[in-house]
């Protein structure tokens, strides 16, 4: 069952062998793939695995994932709205999937812009009006990198992460927004905010904020237009929101914290981050 082990565990696998997985392994990864995922807002994702190098995609073409991932025959893909309510609900449930994947030590990636994404949409048939955010490529680790896999790592900066003080504010008496003192605040606190600060981001950007206020951590999104216009059908670092509440979740869930979500923007003065949601904890 994932857990707070589990998200320290996880890593970003770009090198797989090139190796069949067991009968018994490929059972546990369908059973999990088959769950029902609802995001806080809502909003059901189903996933489904697609055999890249099967004969029933041959007709498609290749898949490409542009170099960045080697080895890897089988994929995880889902769907949904473009819209960001939509795409929150996608990053916190194919993170649960992900989780539970490192679990089992199997292999994982975010991929949200380097596939091909002409050649998944043919293979699941993708709706109108839908688009698919992310995907991740499934399968055994490769006990060495691949130059290629270091050289990503290492351009993305994927080994480093913000601070606390770039990431985590407080909101005090006076309704002054300041950056927060981990050493004032309760250890179940900072234990839920340091696992969202080592949570996977598009490029490791990490657009997620938040702002304490007792027993609320309101989560804000530092949006970047230039970034998410990267991509012209949906915003990507949404998903980046969703994986963060996913890790608020879970982490509250594993230390035994009481914990619920709910949207009512606080309205807090000079802030300039786009909200996002709130996690209520118990005091």
């Amino acid at each position: 069952m994932k857990n707070i082990n589990s998200i320290k565990n996880r890593i970003s696998v770009r090198s797989f062998k090139d190796r069949e997985l067991s009968e018994s392994l490929t059972k546990q990864i369908q059973e999990l793939v088959n769950k029902r995922y609802v995001g806080p807002f809502g909003n059901e994702i189903k996933f489904k695995i697609i055999d890249t190098k099967s004969r029933e995609l041959a007709s498609l073409g290749k898949m490409t994932s542009y170099g960045v991932i080697k080895g890897a025959r089988l994929y995880i893909v889902g769907y949904c709205k473009p819209d960001n309510e939509s795409l929150y609900d996608y990053g916190y449930c194919l993170e649960e999937l992900i989780l539970d994947l490192t679990d089992l030590n199997v292999g994982t990636c975010w991929l949200g812009g380097t596939f091909g994404r002409g050649f998944i949409s043919k293979a699941v048939d993708l709706p109108d009006n839908m688009v698919i955010p992310a995907i991740t490529p499934i399968g055994l680790i490769h006990e060495k990198r691949k130059f290629s896999d270091k050289l990503v790592r290492y351009i993305a900066k994927s080994d480093k992460r913000k601070t606390h003080d770039q990431l985590f504010f407080n909101l005090n008496k006076s309704g002054d927004v300041s950056v927060l003192d981990f050493n004032e605040n309760k250890p179940n606190v900072t234990q839920l905010l340091e696992m969202v600060r080592i949570a996977p981001s598009a490029s490791n950007k990490q657009p997620w904020r938040i702002i304490v206020n007792r027993s609320s951590l309101h989560l804000y999104w530092d949006y970047d237009q230039a970034y998410n216009s990267g991509i012209k059908s949906h915003n990507i670092q949404a998903l980046d929101m969703g994986i963060a509440l996913s890790h608020l979740k879970i982490s509250a869930d594993d230390l035994g914290i009481s914990n619920s979500f709910s949207v009512n923007n606080p309205n807090i003065d000079n802030v300039s981050w786009n909200y996002v949601g709130t996690f209520n904890i118990g005091e």
